[in-house]
């Protein structure tokens, strides 16, 4: 598996329904733009998930 950052935004909807308008992947380990706070987050120091093992079906 890939590691990549995903940025979601422009949400709508409620609760558990409430979904993103806008998806964006960036690579893992570059700056993600976030033009609408105005900053750039640095994604290297970012802690990750485990890797995770693939299913074999019988």
């Amino acid at each position: 598996m890939a590691v990549q950052c995903v940025l979601l935004t422009e949400p709508y909807g409620e609760g558990e329904q409430a979904d993103y308008g806008v998806e964006q992947t960036f690579s893992f380990g570059l700056g993600v733009p976030v033009p609408l706070l105005g900053v750039e987050l640095e994604t290297a120091e970012f802690p990750t998930l485990p890797p995770v093992k693939r299913h074999r079906r019988p």
